[in-house]
């Protein structure tokens, strides 16, 4: 873990609750270094929640690391087969999850995708209220819209507007309830630029062809555009809430996730679900139809190229069609939430 100063000088800080945006493209490193920076606060005594991972289970990788003292979190409707100590959400305590080094959970730990993140806004819950602590608890979050996700689909807030103050919340909060946040994102404006202003240290990854924020462009003055383009998986630019700039490279952490590979089988973990259960848990979702079918399956894949609800509205594929920003953004959800026609 290497890092070169190119203004003022601000070494991170892992005995104190700070927060941490990773951000760019995919495939350019963000999970490696959320999972480095994790392990210096746990070399500094704190406990790892990795509760937001991606579906290949990559927060499980932690058992081979040396941190291998791990608490595993799973619905209520799930029953697991494993060495590991384990626990339902419904019966899980704090206090008792914070004598370990890790707290981990996956999606193959939930019976559907609403008992997941009902689940993990529970999680975060317990988290935000924490008031009396002796060490710090970092909640890592891979890709940060998920966060904003369960949020909205448990019930906690009703829209992504809310979902994002209940975010800014969780932030202005950290430092009282001793909670770091390591949180990666794909698209720097999925985050709030009230959460961007708020957060100690900044690393970008390559951005490819992604917008950069505004507030960001100082940094050109000291380090070629190009560089953000194009850098090394390895390579970052590090900057603080004190202005300083850096840039710097790290190494895959060893026991990372290998695409493709079967974590539960490596870890010798069986997954029994009771589905029917879990869908009877399930709020009916909004069946509200706003476009056709045919214009829904052109919104979804602009999305997903990264386009604002915005740029989307006044598209080639859109125009003359007088769709509101809001619709659009409507219909993602449902497609994110699986609640849309492409899911029945």
């Amino acid at each position: 873990f290497h890092i070169d100063w190119h203004i003022s000088m601000d070494e991170p800080k892992f005995n104190q609750a700070s927060s941490t945006l990773v951000i760019g493209k995919r495939f350019s490193g963000k999970s490696t270094v959320v999972e480095a920076l994790a392990s210096k606060y746990l070399n500094e005594g704190g406990t790892v929640f990795d509760i937001f991972s991606a579906r290949d289970s990559e927060s499980l990788a932690w058992l081979r690391s040396p941190y291998k003292d791990a608490l595993l979190i799973c619905g209520d409707t799930v029953k697991l087969k494993t060495d590991y100590p384990w626990v339902r959400i419904s019966d899980f305590n704090l206090k008792e999850a914070e004598e370990h080094e890790l707290v981990l959970t996956a999606p193959a730990f939930y019976s559907t995708d609403y008992e997941m993140y009902a689940s993990l806004s529970k999680l975060v819950d317990h988290l935000k209220w924490r008031t009396v602590w002796s060490k710090i608890d970092v909640l890592l979050v891979r890709e940060a819209r998920r966060l904003l996700t369960s949020r909205i689909m448990s019930g906690r807030v009703k829209s992504a507007l809310q979902a994002e103050y209940d975010f800014i919340e969780l932030h202005d909060e950290a430092y009282h309830t001793g909670v770091a946040c390591l949180l990666d994102s794909l698209r720097p404006f999925s985050i709030d630029v009230s959460v961007r202003d708020i957060t100690n240290y900044i690393y970008i990854k390559k951005v490819g062809k992604m917008q950069i924020p505004r507030e960001l462009w100082y940094v050109m003055r000291k380090i070629q555009p190009s560089f953000f383009r194009h850098m090394r998986v390895q390579d970052f630019i590090l900057l603080t809430d004190n202005n300083a700039v850096a840039t710097g490279y790290l190494d895959e952490v060893p026991w990372h996730v290998q695409r493709g590979e079967d974590l539960l089988s490596r870890f010798r973990i069986e997954v029994e679900k009771d589905v029917a259960k879990a869908q009877g848990l399930e709020p009916r979702p909004d069946k509200r139809e706003k476009v056709t079918d045919e214009i829904h399956k052109k919104i979804i894949p602009l999305r997903e190229a990264g386009m604002s609800y915005r740029e989307i509205r006044d598209s080639e594929e859109l125009r003359g069609l007088k769709i509101t920003a809001s619709t659009i953004s409507d219909h993602t959800k449902d497609h994110e939430f699986k609640r849309c026609r492409c899911y029945q």
